[in-house]
This record gives structure tokens, sequence and C-alpha cells, in this order.
């Protein structure tokens, strides 16, 4: 996924239609995740360390949101580790775009806090 963070500073308009190929390799990506990390707290805690690069693809429409939504579901020791500044970079983004994703992801994490 590091390597792909190159090609999202395009549009993700522009990386679906000119670049199919990435753009569903990123989505299948993501759907690994998500699915490699339902009810599987080894695999959550093996991919814990991609959250600050899965936040900053959230807004992509690459699955990105559904994988970290899976992560932390029902995973408190996960969320009591997770540094202040992530929820503060995600206050900044609710601010910044208006995303009803992030008032969903926040709404899952503080339903399990």
């Amino acid at each position: 996924i590091r390597v792909l963070t190159v090609t999202l500073r395009m549009p993700m308009k522009v990386v679906k239609e000119r670049m199919p190929g990435v753009y569903k390799l990123l989505r299948f990506s993501y759907l690994l995740i998500e699915k490699g990390c339902k009810g599987n707290i080894l695999s959550k805690k093996t991919v814990i360390s991609l959250v600050p690069l899965m936040r900053s693809h959230m807004l992509f429409g690459i699955g990105a949101y559904f994988a970290m939504r899976t992560i932390f579901e029902d995973s408190k020791e996960l969320l009591e580790n997770l540094p202040k500044e992530t929820f503060g970079q995600s206050a900044t983004l609710l601010t910044k775009d208006r995303a009803p994703r992030i008032i969903e992801f926040l709404t899952v994490v503080c339903r399990i806090t």
C-alpha cells in the first residue's frame, strides 16, 4: 500500500479512469485487510501500524474506511493504545471535509470505549 501512495496524489477519479488496475489493487488490498481482520485480534494487531496511512486514504473511496472500522470494532485494547492525535486528526478532517464516514467512524469508536 505504501508504494501506491504516490498514485493517490492524483484525484481518485483520474486514477480510476487512467489506471483501473491500480485502483482495483488498492480496493482489493483494503478489502483483504477488512476481511482478514474481521474477528481476528492477531490480524488487527499486525495491521495497526498501517492506521495512519489508512486514515490518509479514508476519503478516497477505496475501502480504507471499512478496513479501519473493522480493525477497531470490538477492539478496546487497540483503541486504548492509539495516540490522542489520531482523534484530533479525525476532528480536523471532520471540520474540513464534513465527511459522514468520519462521523460514523467516531461513533463506532465511541461505542466501544
